[in-house]
């Protein structure tokens, strides 16, 4: 009988095998699946990438530079990115760096990244279109946007007394480097740095100094002693800007797009206010106000002095009869 149920047993095990060797078999069978031939560019471990993959790498270069990815360093270029990007997502997730908080965190945030994206992308679908008319519209209604009014182009050098002033005036007129003098005596750091170098201003940018510049006549003109808060400057005319006004032709493009950028915020704007209209926020007012300030000390109130009381009037002696 117990023959039998041997023999048995080894005819069991020869029909159906081994788990362990079956189990092999199908980890064999499934590596010779996943082979780089075909529409598979690499495989990296259990990932295949296929060229859906690598294409999509492509597609995210800049046009000019999807031209390289056809010859074979560029096809490397790509392929490797991707193959080590497997292996060291495979390597992190081994030594549980995945798990680690901080990472879990900055994943969580950047997950709400995308998804907010996303939602943005479907709530101002067609939503914030801005026409010609609307560009047009804004032009007309805001004039003095588009108007630059006059602006004058000196160099300046800033002394702190106005007999130094003096002294620069006179080194210039006999022919000295402005540029020279302003790095060795200008008290302003800015012009000092920059040689006397001040940028072009209109009337309300440098109120105190446009009446003196404007009126010099001729590029090359001493200006000066000039005296403002900073001091006493001393300038050399450059140029007059006239005013310019713009055509709607040279501002189009960007005033459309800052009219594209408003309407977006302003209907996600609305569309969050609907969102907190219809869902239950409380918000811990206190929290936000912060920590109330201490209350200041108090001093310790002055002793009452009891009042003086009347002296009595002071005996007067008896008149002689």
């Amino acid at each position: 009988m117990r023959r039998t149920i041997l023999i048995l047993t080894i005819l069991a095990v020869a029909l159906l095998g081994c788990p362990a060797e079956k189990a092999k078999t199908a980890d064999e069978s499934k590596a010779v699946k996943a082979e780089a031939t075909g529409d598979n560019v690499a495989v990296v471990g259990d990932h295949v990438i296929n060229t859906a993959a690598f294409q999509t790498e492509v597609d995210k270069l800049p046009q000019q530079h999807r031209a390289w990815t056809q010859t074979p360093q560029g096809r490397k270029y790509i392929v490797d990115n991707l193959v080590e990007g497997f292996l060291i997502e495979d390597e992190a997730k081994r030594r549980g760096v995945d798990k680690r908080p901080d990472v879990v965190q900055k994943i969580d945030n950047y997950r709400r990244q995308l998804l907010k994206d996303g939602l943005m992308e479907d709530i101002l679908k067609g939503e914030t279109q801005v026409t010609d008319a609307d560009v047009q519209k804004y032009f007309d209604g805001h004039p003095a946007e588009f108007r630059q009014p006059e602006r004058v182009k000196v160099l300046d050098i800033v002394l702190a007394k106005e007999d130094e002033a003096k002294a620069v005036v006179a080194q210039l007129n006999k022919g000295a480097d402005f540029a020279a003098l302003a790095r060795e005596k200008s008290v302003d750091p800015y012009t000092k740095e920059r040689s006397g170098d001040l940028p072009e201003f209109t009337k309300d940018m440098r109120q105190e100094l446009f009446a003196d510049a404007a009126a010099a006549k001729k590029p090359g003109q001493i200006i000066g002693p000039v005296k403002t808060s900073q001091g006493f400057h001393v300038m050399k005319f450059v140029k007059k800007i006239p005013p310019e006004e713009k055509t709607i032709d040279q501002v189009k493009d960007s005033l459309k797009a800052r009219l594209q950028a408003m309407k977006r915020q302003e209907a996600y704007n609305g569309f969050l206010k609907n969102l907190r209209e219809q869902t239950k926020v409380s918000v811990n007012d206190e929290f936000v106000a912060g920590p109330k300030a201490p209350p200041p000390p108090q001093q310790p109130l002055p002793k009452a002095v009891p009042a003086q009381q009347p002296r009595p009037p002071a005996p007067t002696a008896p008149k002689g009869k």
